[in-house]
């Protein structure tokens, strides 16, 4: 009976040479970075490249993915599947492949394909907030201009783009940040975007500052002592959303008064969004209020949180 299964494997150094293994799939379905299954065990091996295992008639094939990143290999992976899908479908009903029924061309970019390969690519880096906001944008464009591939997207796209969303009662402001988004996928596809027509200008207002009093009431309000902590480092700080989400008490330098900002991509998946680590001054008055646990490296006070957020 054909066969159209594609196993994506890596092929790895190990003690008796370099070998191809299973990779490991995380609960999502995207790829585990340079995590191999070695009989019936999880091991991770950094080295090495991705690869196809599938079947051309009775023949066992392996196809090399030296450059592909975990979501390019699985992305590839699927695309052989639909090719191999559609060619025995083919033959069974006795066309002949490459006349009425052609195979999806491995050089023209799928949009939907691609879009994919940006996200994952995007939340790899850890930028989980910027995946959110590229879907959304990214989607709704794919929607208005109706294209299944990348080489069809022409500038006119964009004003299409920009004309459905105002239509739909969207501020100039999210239109421009849509418009943003959008770009920069564009730009992953290989497009000049030079040449784009332009985002909707629009003023920026002045963020709003609360009086002394307005904060007292509002600190009087809280009654956790752990968000009154974490709104006090908020205010003082001035931290972005997301770092305080992913704040621990490891981050806190009591004896040298100083909040640490710092990625954390091992633990939680989560990196600065400049990509810059900084120290953040803390007053003896805020450490000197609360208080810090002796001895707890990694307290749920802050990780707790971020699950609640």
């Amino acid at each position: 009976m054909a066969n159209s299964k594609v196993v994506l494997l890596k092929r790895v150094r190990t003690e008796k040479g370099w070998r191809y293994y299973p990779v490991v799939y995380a609960p999502n379905g995207k790829v585990k970075p340079g995590v191999v299954i070695v009989a019936g065990e999880k091991v991770k091996h950094t080295a090495g490249h991705y690869a196809l295992r599938f079947y051309q008639g009775t023949k066992l094939l392996i196809e090399p993915l030296k450059d592909a990143s975990p979501a390019e290999a699985e992305a590839k992976r699927r695309l052989k599947e639909v090719q191999l899908t559609v060619a025995i479908a083919a033959k069974g009903a006795g066309i002949a492949t490459g006349s009425a029924v052609q195979l999806p061309s491995s050089q023209r970019k799928k949009l939907t394909l691609q879009l994919t390969q940006f996200l994952s690519a995007t939340e790899d880096r850890g930028s989980l907030r910027a995946v959110e906001a590229y879907q959304l944008a990214c989607r709704e464009f794919l929607e208005v201009i109706g294209h299944q591939y990348a080489d069809e997207i022409v500038p006119e796209d964009i004003v299409k783009f920009q004309k459905a969303l105002a239509e739909r009662g969207m501020s100039v402001r999210t239109v421009s940040n849509r418009h943003t988004n959008v770009k920069t996928f564009l730009k992953f596809l290989g497009h000049d975007i030079k040449n784009l027509p332009k985002p909707p200008r629009y003023d920026k207002t002045l963020p709003e500052i609360y009086t002394d009093q307005e904060l007292k009431s509002f600190f009087q309000a809280v009654t956790s002592p752990r968000e009154s902590l974490l709104f006090q480092i908020l205010l003082q700080t001035g931290v972005r959303e997301r770092e305080a989400m992913f704040l621990e008490w490891d981050d806190i330098d009591p004896k040298r008064k100083v909040l640490k900002l710092q990625s954390k991509v091992k633990r939680w998946g989560f990196r600065l969004k400049d990509f810059e680590e900084r120290e953040l001054p803390l007053s003896a008055e805020l450490l000197a209020a609360r208080g810090l646990p002796s001895g707890s490296s990694q307290s749920t006070f802050f990780t707790h949180f971020r699950h609640e957020w």
